[in-house]
């Protein structure tokens, strides 16, 4: 959905292609009214702006960005929005003075944002706090990714592989199947996986170390792209991504994503706390360590246990077409 734009029919247009004087148009007197009236926003700016025609300018909320394709007429985005400074913007020093990173953070003063990004991949941005500003432009975020995609530009890689979010759907399922009455043993545990029921699927008869190895094997067979394409087909992982967006994002944008609206591996590792056997804790730090992620506290791997220094997928192991649906981390 898109409103009518805010700017004066008879604005003096800048030149898009200095994205630095763009940021400073909208800046000087376009963030406070825009956000008085429509809540943070982006404007669409079409080739037209090249030829002095403001009128063709599109504003879109902040809330239909995600998935919001811009024409093909539109070079350049530009974001504008408040919110609350970072400590970064202060000096690293938390503002207010105070030792209560809570209460600092409510006293943190509030600021204006603008930033640009054309169909180059150009950024400029703009931080006002009050009469003051800095140029800055964003070091990432949802919005960074959300402008990107927006003008079907790519966004940074994924920073790790998938064997972090794979052992957080793991716990949770584990967490969930066991009790502290009855913590879950080894084999009920590696069977709570999201790779074993495929596997067991196909051949019910399949033991214990090839899901061991299917479950090390895993993170470099299930990439980010893989999962981003499943879930965007089959929905796949859609309790962390709708499956309409994860069409639209890209592997860098759906890692941060998905990562971001699992639980962190600290608070799996509490849920999980009593449900297992110490074996099978122990069990599943190792075959953590064998999927490339650090064995997490309380899951350490016993002494005269070996963790392999390198990983080989195995010859002939095939995972299935179709992966499986992941349900939301317990």
């Amino acid at each position: 959905m898109t409103i009518q734009s805010t700017i004066h029919p008879c604005a003096a247009v800048p030149d898009c292609g200095d994205l630095e004087q763009l940021v400073g148009f909208f800046d000087a007197s376009r963030v406070a009214r825009t956000v008085r009236s429509y809540g943070a926003c982006a404007y669409a700016l079409p080739e037209a702006w090249r030829r002095g025609d403001p009128r063709q300018v599109q504003l879109v909320p902040v809330a239909d960005l995600l998935g919001w394709v811009a024409p093909a007429c539109v070079d350049t985005l530009v974001f504008v929005g408040g919110g609350r400074a970072s400590t970064s913007s202060a000096g690293g020093e938390l503002a207010g003075g105070g030792t209560d990173p809570a209460d600092a953070c409510r006293r943190l003063p509030a600021v204006d944002v603008v930033v640009a990004v054309d169909r180059s991949g150009a950024l400029a941005g703009r931080v006002r706090t009050g009469a003051r500003y800095e140029n800055r432009v964003p070091a990432g975020g949802r919005l960074f990714d959300a402008l990107h995609r927006c003008l079907d530009l790519a966004t940074p890689p994924p920073s790790e592989s998938t064997a972090r979010l794979l052992a957080i759907l793991w716990l949770g399922a584990a967490a969930s199947s066991g009790s502290r009455a009855r913590p879950l043993r080894w084999p009920a545990v590696l069977r709570c996986h999201p790779i074993a029921a495929a596997l067991i699927e196909e051949d019910p008869r399949i033991g214990e170390a090839a899901l061991e190895e299917a479950v090390a094997a895993l993170p470099a067979i299930w990439t980010w792209e893989s999962l981003r394409e499943a879930t965007a087909l089959h929905g796949t992982l859609d309790a962390l991504c709708p499956s309409g967006l994860a069409h639209w994002m890209d592997e860098g944008m759906f890692s941060r994503w998905a990562t971001g609206s699992a639980v962190g591996l600290d608070r799996a590792l509490a849920d999980l706390g009593g449900v297992l056997t110490p074996s099978a804790a122990a069990r599943v730090g190792l075959l953590l360590a064998r999927s490339g992620l650090k064995v997490p506290s309380g899951l350490e791997v016993p002494s005269g246990l070996e963790v392999p220094s390198g990983l080989e997928v195995p010859s002939g192991l095939e995972v299935p077409s179709g992966l499986p649906a992941a349900g939301a981390p317990g």
